[in-house]
């Protein structure tokens, strides 16, 4: 099965689902007014031969690298699932290169819907919350994982209940 949002693949005992991360309008304009000024004020700085405004501009410069990753992860980057006998591998990836965590075995780890409420609930107020705010939830022990931050309701239902699927089929073999 494949719709605009995810792609499943079922191999009979491994289970693959890659999910692409959502667009956002804003960042390309964004980027594009910061790039605009970089090049103003790398022109200015020049002319001026400051000391100050060249570290400054370094750390523009920086602040510009990470404005083309973060525009790279949108256009090419997604979210990976894979279901195996042996482990579950949550993959973050660009271009094939990114991070992964695996979880062991597989019949221990309960996945689930996240409740937006709920997290918002638990969120402690004036702290800012770098996990990834995704639907679907991983649990094991005392660590937990969200993926699927693209996802809408009803598919990160429908994917919960594939992945809970193979999970208890991995179990029972």
């Amino acid at each position: 099965m494949q719709d605009k949002k995810a792609t499943v693949e079922d191999h009979g005992t491994d289970l693959t689902i890659t999910i692409p991360t959502d667009v956002n309008f804003k960042l390309p304009l964004f980027s594009v007014i910061w790039f605009i000024l970089w090049f103003l004020i790398f022109k200015y700085t020049l002319a001026l031969e400051q000391t100050v405004l060249y570290i400054w501009l370094v750390g523009w410069s920086f602040a510009g690298v990470f404005m083309v990753i973060l525009n790279l992860w949108q256009k090419f980057g997604f979210e990976q699932i894979k279901v195996s006998k042996s482990e579950i591998t949550l993959s973050i990836k660009l271009f094939d290169l990114g991070f992964s965590r695996t979880m062991q075995p597989p019949k221990d780890i309960l996945c689930t819907i996240v409740d937006e409420r709920t997290n918002k609930q638990q969120a402690k107020p004036g702290r800012i919350n770098l996990n990834n705010p995704g639907k679907i939830r991983f649990k094991q022990l005392h660590r937990s994982y969200d993926f699927g931050a693209a996802l809408g309701d009803s598919k990160a239902k429908y994917l919960v209940e594939l992945i809970n699927e193979k999970i208890s089929k991995v179990a029972r073999n």
